[in-house]
């Protein structure tokens, strides 16, 4: 957010406050004149940074000697918000011994000239950072009595404005309260339900009395930050109290706008997710007498028949199960780590499932008489893997040694031991899509590169194929998710975002129609691709949305099959809790239907859905990997004799200020400081930083 510049608002009408009063700007140009306090170009920041203690004392001084003086009291908070461009100045400014946030609150109290200290709050906090304890805790009452004001008076044009920059000014504090430092004394945390309850309601009471009228792109991205980030980042249960603003939020999908659409598909996943990691399956009694002594319930068993017994994710367990248990007793007879190797690397190949925490049983026979110990350290599945794949790597036979390898580090929780020995896979066997589907399970930047180059493999494995396409869904829609939702797109972006968006729409489609119906990730796959489908289609979708009645059909016959299989209650995961908010609330978000039919020409001017979406993608449409980030822009401030301050951005943590640090080796990028940033950054900067006198 700080790399954009947020829009300065129009001044109310002269016939609304004295002209006198809201000519601030002017008196900040007469007060800088006076005490040579020059923020007209970098030079002038950077003595700013020299001599804080020395300006602050002016300012003091000014406002001191005309106490009481709007004029000269708002020209003082002017000043102060084009000191607080520079961030690291911000954080000066909002220190505990600093007088400014008082001042800054005395003018937000008065009418007349509020707006002055609002636009200093706007900008001061737009930066998020290290926002102070004591700024959120005095702040925001004081916002919240502001905007009851305001609402109070809807015909004064001034006070809607000043709503607006209020509902904006919250909607960073509490987004950026949890970078906040904590206080050491046992103060009350600001951020209370019953206050965050009512910022909530009064933004949507503004919204119903003065939406339609004066509403652009940016109030909508404050808005939503509010209601998402507030209240995920502060409460369990999000908008618990606040029902209406989650129908808000919904009814984005019905706006005739994609961008719009892609805005609320974008809060709603947000508000929703967790970090709290999916329990991993376990062997079932029914796994493992699948097809033998288990009898299917009519309805399970005629979708499982109808796919075919054979293809379905349980037989294929059922009978791997099987294979390893006859290999676990051969190594008990024999002691032959190179067979058991070589057959646990094949049963790898047709499923992940395997429970590597078997019983040992299997491996050391009860009888001391014949044998005491099993032949390798441990009594655990897991603990053979490794001393298999150094008994076959003395065969030379490396693919299968680094598949057991591979799995050994995965279930030890040794990331970077498993992603070495796939890279080693895929380096010796390039055709291999095992190896690229160990890659591909990071979920992270990386995932789509690999998921697509396992993709064009020959003869891959049913999981591995389906997992692919599985884990490069839910990646390229978490990408497109977040550019979709940008305020500001620019076509590269926009068509980049768009490509992953059709991606997670096919592979996500590709999985609910065509993979077994006891796949392990068919329900998360069912709930991404219906919310992708509902914000794909929007205004064309009736209030009951019938049309995916068939999609959840097939939803509720997987959870039976689900509780069935792995004996457990299907799992409530964010994505679930996520679509059910949004077809709970899809109706409700009627009443806002008309309010976003006005706004549909605020976004930006490329948010159109392409006409092809719906047609399968023709070849690679994501040949570059990973969606590469906007090329960083200087944060632009606007001075009165309408010329820009360019403040440059550091590289690592995209804090705008004048006092920035070259590269000691390229001499091209940037840093707050060298001791910290620069060494932190180093490990990514180091492949593209080039020395000029080493290039000649």
């Amino acid at each position: 957010m700080a790399l954009i510049q947020p829009r300065i608002r129009q001044t109310a009408p002269k016939d609304v406050v004295p002209a006198e009063i809201l000519g601030w700007e002017g008196t900040a140009d007469t007060i800088c004149k006076t005490n040579r306090i020059n923020l007209s170009h970098r030079y002038g920041f950077k003595l700013v940074h020299k001599n804080f203690k020395a300006v602050l004392s002016k300012l003091e001084d000014c406002w001191d000697d005309s106490p009481g003086d709007l004029k000269v009291m708002a020209g003082v908070v002017a000043v102060l918000r084009r000191i607080a461009g520079d961030v690291h100045l911000r954080d000066k400014l909002f220190e505990e011994d600093c007088s400014c946030l008082q001042k800054v609150l005395a003018v937000v109290r008065e009418p007349t000239i509020a707006g002055a200290a609002l636009g200093m709050l706007h900008d001061a906090t737009h930066h998020h950072g290290n926002i102070p304890y004591q700024v959120v805790f005095e702040t925001v009452p004081v916002l919240i009595e502001v905007l009851e004001k305001c609402l109070a008076s809807p015909s004064n044009k001034m006070d809607v404005e000043n709503a607006f920059t209020c509902i904006s000014v919250l909607a960073h504090l509490f987004s950026a309260f949890p970078c906040s430092p904590r206080p050491t004394c046992g103060c009350e945390p600001p951020v209370q339900p019953a206050m965050y309850d009512k910022a909530v309601q009064l933004t949507l009471d503004h919204m119903e009395v003065n939406g339609q009228l004066h509403f652009d792109w940016w109030d909508l991205h404050h808005i939503l930050c509010l209601f998402v980030l507030g209240s995920a980042r502060h409460f369990k249960e999000p908008l618990a109290q606040s029902p209406d603003a989650i129908a808000f939020i919904v009814a984005c999908l019905r706006s005739s706008c994609f961008a719009i659409r892609c805005r609320g598909m974008h809060s709603i996943v947000q508000l929703y997710y967790t970090l709290t990691p999916q329990v991993p399956h376990q062997t079932t009694h029914t796994i493992e007498n699948f097809g033998l002594e288990t009898e299917l319930p009519p309805k399970i068993s005629e979708a499982m028949t109808r796919y075919g017994l054979d293809k379905c994710v349980s037989y294929a367990l059922s009978k791997l199960l099987g294979v390893v248990k006859e290999a676990a007793i051969e190594c008990r007879k024999d002691g032959d780590l190179i067979k058991l190797g070589k057959t646990l690397a094949e049963q790898f190949l047709l499923s992940d499932m395997l429970p590597c925490g078997l019983v040992c049983a299997y491996f050391v026979n009860e009888d001391p008489v014949v044998s005491t110990s099993p032949p390798f350290t441990g009594r655990r599945l897991v603990d053979c893997l490794p001393e298999c794949a150094r008994a076959m790597r003395a065969q030379n036979d490396h693919d299968a040694a680094d598949i057991l390898d591979t799995h050994y580090c995965a279930r030890m929780g040794n990331r970077k031991g498993a992603d070495h020995a796939a890279l080693a896979g895929i380096l010796r066997d390039p055709g291999n899509p095992f190896f690229y589907w160990v890659m591909a399970r990071k979920l992270d930047a990386s995932t789509i590169i690999w998921a697509e180059k396992g993709l064009e493999c020959t003869d891959i494995p049913p999981y591995i194929f389906w997992e692919l396409h599985y884990y490069r869904g839910c990646a390229a829609m978490t990408f497109a998710t977040g550019q979709l939702s940008h305020a500001l797109q620019y076509s590269p972006i926009w068509d980049k975002a768009i490509a992953y968006l059709k991606t997670a729409f096919h592979d996500l489609r590709i999985i609910v129609e065509r993979a077994p119906p006891d796949y392990q990730y068919m329900l998360d796959a069912l709930d991404r691709y219906i919310i992708l489908g509902l914000t794909v289609a929007g205004l064309d979708l009736s209030s009951d949305l019938h049309e995916i009645s068939g999609l959840l059909d097939q939803y509720q016959l997987t959870e039976e099959i689900y509780e069935f299989i792995w004996e457990q209650p299907p799992p409530d995961t964010w994505i679930k809790r996520a679509r059910l908010a949004i077809m709970a609330n899809w109706d409700k978000g009627a009443r806002w239907e008309t309010f976003f039919a006005v706004i549909a020409d605020v976004a930006p001017h490329e948010a159109k859905l392409p006409e092809d979406f719906y047609a399968d993608p023709v070849g690679k449409t994501l040949a570059n990997g990973e969606l590469t980030r906007a090329t960083r822009t200087p944060y632009l401030i606007w001075t009165p004799n309408k010329k820009q301050v360019r403040l440059y951005s550091c590289s690592w943590c995209g804090y705008s200020t004048a006092v920035l640090h070259n590269c000691t080796r390229c001499k091209l990028v940037l840093y707050c400081n060298k001791d910290w940033y620069q060494r932190h950054d180093w490990p990514k900067h180091k492949q593209h930083c080039k020395s000029p006198v080493i290039e000649v």
